[in-house]
């Protein structure tokens, strides 16, 4: 075999492997894509529960109307950030039932303070 066959054998061998590791590497970025995805609507769901607790006790503690408006407002933004976590899981086939119990107890959470609301209206703010 001539050494200009041997060298044109390497340099095919070499496009070759290079396409495959591009190929990798646009694999693996998409993943990692997804996962800092979930990532920032974990953290985004994170710190809305927490507004959502600083509405309620800003209510409570100034009796104005305008906590619940922030309140339903960032709920709604809740539940589409948890719809959306969800269809994440679901098309990475994971388990979805934390996601689910997790927005039945938001569910629960909001009608609660809603009726909380409801009687401190009744009582007088």
């Amino acid at each position: 075999m001539l050494i200009k066959h041997k060298l044109a054998l390497n340099t095919s061998i070499l496009v070759v492997a290079i396409a495959f590791l591009l190929i990798i590497l646009g694999y693996s970025s998409g993943s990692l894509q997804k996962d800092v995805d979930i990532a920032r609507t974990i953290g985004a769901i994170d710190s809305d529960v927490l507004q959502l607790r600083r509405n309620e006790k800003d209510f409570l503690a100034r009796k104005d109307l305008k906590y619940v408006e922030s309140f339903k407002k960032r709920i709604g933004i809740l539940k589409s950030e948890l719809s959306h976590l969800a269809s994440v899981f679901e098309s990475a086939s994971t388990d979805t039932s934390n996601v689910k119990s997790l927005q039945k107890v938001i569910s629960d959470y909001e009608k609660d303070f809603l009726e909380l609301v409801d009687i401190q209206k009744e009582i007088g703010l």
